[in-house]
């Protein structure tokens, strides 16, 4: 999944939930971070992950200089 696809996820969460402020009460986060999340400002956190049952996989490449 894409960080943009996530950001959808999420959005449709917040519809279904009927405005952000509930979701964020349902998930037990800030509507603050939810928002900041959403504007791309931070990263979602272990809680929000955890309510979309996703993980965080991160790779490692490494190339030449």
């Amino acid at each position: 999944m894409t960080h943009e696809q996530l950001l959808k996820l999420i959005r449709q969460r917040i519809q279904q939930a009927g405005s952000l402020r509930k979701l964020a009460f349902q998930w037990n986060v800030s509507a603050a971070l939810l928002s900041r999340v959403l504007a791309k400002q931070v990263n979602p956190g272990e809680k929000i992950l955890d309510n979309l049952d996703l993980v965080r996989i991160r790779t490692v490449k490494y190339v030449r200089k």
